[in-house]
């Protein structure tokens, strides 16, 4: 095996022992990497909140980076300048944001390496056996000796195979169940997709929820107005993840239909707290909370009665109740000054 498949060969085997984790609870396949995914997604989730957060702000600089372009339209320099200087002023990071979608790409390399290697990686059979397994199988007439996922095949065959390979009850038990649980929904997830059978619809899902995702991620952080070339890159990517899909075994591209649609629910959640809205409204609320402190020093330091703030919420509320005492207090007499 190269270096690029000993690597992921071992993240391969480390999703192996969560997977396993998920089949031996649910003795499903699909269930399990529904799970994994859920998995997944909880350990990424402080990376998930950083890049809603980016986003959140650039939809936010958006109309300010607009009018750099347009006011240093023929200075690139100049203009990538002003940016950098407007992101460090508000204190956006950029790049900060795509460490999630780049770290998405390791695992699904895992989890294929993991599904395409099921023997290996996720029972964690011995290489001998696997190599015995997968040379007798080679023996059965009518079985193609130049199988691309191997494993997978012992897998599929295993009752033919259980005669002729000298298996102690332990591992007979554990790849019997094993191979039996590769059925979701009326889907072969041993299979791959082709254009005649009806796995076709995980390529074609796989499109859907990602173009579907990016839109609405893209919809509820208020950057909907991107260029010509941005809305290509997303074309791009969906189809280029239904190609994927269409290339290996089912399991791999439930997994990233999963991941989209799960993603998709979790964006929900983060938009709601870290969303363009909610964080002008916190900023506003900070300005005018920052503003009445102001203004209480200045009271204070011409005489008036010093004001204790009661904070009862955030925003409006807040303000407003902190103005009405600023008036009480303005109209009270100021402290004469002792002699």
């Amino acid at each position: 095996m190269d270096i690029f498949g000993s690597i992921f060969g071992f993240f391969g085997s480390l999703f192996g022992y969560v997977l396993k984790f998920f089949f031996d609870i649910f003795m499903n396949y699909g269930v399990a990497i529904f799970f994994f995914t859920v998995f997944v997604k909880l350990v990424l989730l402080p990376f998930s909140i950083t890049q809603q957060k980016t986003q959140a702000k650039n939809a936010r600089l958006s109309g300010k980076l607009k009018e750099i372009r347009d006011k240093y339209a023929t200075d690139r320099q100049k203009q990538n300048e002003e940016t950098q200087k407007l992101y460090s002023k508000e204190g956006v990071n950029p790049a900060s944001g795509c460490l999630t979608s780049l770290i998405q790409f390791p695992i699904l390399l895992g989890l294929y390496y993991a599904v395409i290697r099921p023997l290996s990686n996720v029972l964690h059979l011995g290489d001998e056996l696997v190599t015995r397994a997968v040379e007798t199988l080679k023996t059965i007439p009518g079985f193609l000796t130049h199988s691309t996922y191997p494993e997978l095949d012992v897998l599929k065959y295993f009752e033919p195979l259980k005669g002729i390979l000298d298996l102690n009850p332990a591992q007979t038990d554990v790849i019997s169940k094993y191979s039996g649980g590769f059925s979701f929904l009326g889907l072969d997830l041993f299979g791959k997709p082709e254009f005649t059978n009806i796995l076709i619809v995980i390529p074609i899902l796989c499109f859907i929820t990602s173009a579907g995702s990016t839109l609405l991620m893209q919809r509820m952080n208020g950057n909907m107005q991107q260029p010509g070339g941005g809305k290509l890159m997303m074309i791009g990517l969906s189809v280029f993840s239904a190609y994927i899909a269409f290339t290996v075994p089912a399991a791999v591209g439930l997994y990233w239909i999963f991941s989209n649609l799960i993603g998709l629910a979790q964006t929900f959640l983060l938009n709601r707290f870290y969303g363009p809205n909610t964080l002008n409204a916190k900023t506003e609320a900070q300005r005018l909370a920052l503003r009445d402190i102001e203004e209480a020093k200045i009271l204070s330091a011409a005489g008036y009665p010093e004001p204790v703030f009661i904070p009862l919420g955030t925003g409006d509320v807040f303000t407003a109740r902190n103005s009405a005492q600023q008036k009480e207090w303005k109209q009270q007499p100021k402290k004469k000054k002792r002699k």
